[in-house]
């Protein structure tokens, strides 16, 4: 939400969020909320959490991560700067959708617009990374990611930012023919064609007329 000066952005809602004790001496860490369902908007949901509930309650303590915050942080940039998600679904009430960030990656942004930087997309990768061979490249804490946003409105781009993390050659997209226009002509529906609109118009026009021309007939 943001206060009615819009000078601040104020996170409200953590009726779903968890809560973490994580022990000074080790690495354990304690879930003290209830997560035996899984509670929240399927697009936005990091596929960690759906592997999660396969688990034994000891090892939900372990496994739970900040990932599960970075996830929709990274869909939620994607969604601001693109206008849409970056995996499709029929219906966001499918929980298959969760799924697909392990079977598919994001478009490339910059073939969509040119005009948003390597740096920025390398940024949104690194949120929604999932596939194994990407994990490497996620970012293990939220100052990674604000220095990282600060070094690119500064332009202070890092060397790693200089190209895609991952190239488009070895991306797997959802869907490969995105930018095939003859495929997608072919996947229209038919009131989706530009000749339906101009049958429709041309059926309305004939309709009119006929209609006077009987009116003309009528009063004769």
């Amino acid at each position: 939400m943001l206060t009615k000066d819009l000078a601040h952005a104020k996170i409200i809602d953590f009726g779903i969020s968890s809560v973490v004790i994580e022990s000074a001496f080790s690495d354990d860490k304690k879930i003290i909320t209830n997560e035996e369902s899984i509670f929240g908007t399927y697009p936005y949901i990091s596929p960690d959490l759906k592997r999660m509930s396969r688990l034994s309650k000891n090892q939900r303590d372990k496994f739970i991560s900040i990932q599960f915050d970075f996830f929709p942080l990274g869909i939620i940039f994607y969604e601001m700067l693109m206008g849409e998600k970056p995996f499709k679904s029929t219906t966001e009430s499918d929980p298959g959708i969760i799924d697909l960030p392990l079977k598919y990656d994001m478009m490339c942004i910059s073939d969509i617009n040119p005009d948003i930087s390597v740096a920025i997309e390398n940024i949104i990768f690194r949120c929604i990374a999932s596939k194994e061979s990407d994990l490497k490249f996620r970012y293990q804490s939220i100052n990674q990611i604000i220095d990282d946003l600060k070094n690119y409105v500064d332009n202070k781009p890092k060397a790693a930012f200089a190209k895609l993390l991952k190239p488009k050659n070895e991306r797997t997209l959802q869907l490969s023919n995105a930018f095939n226009v003859q495929e997608q002509k072919l996947r229209e529906k038919f009131y989706e064609k530009h000749w339906f609109y101009w049958l429709v118009f041309c059926i309305a026009v004939v309709t009119v007329i006929l209609i006077i021309i009987l009116s003309c007939l009528h009063e004769l």
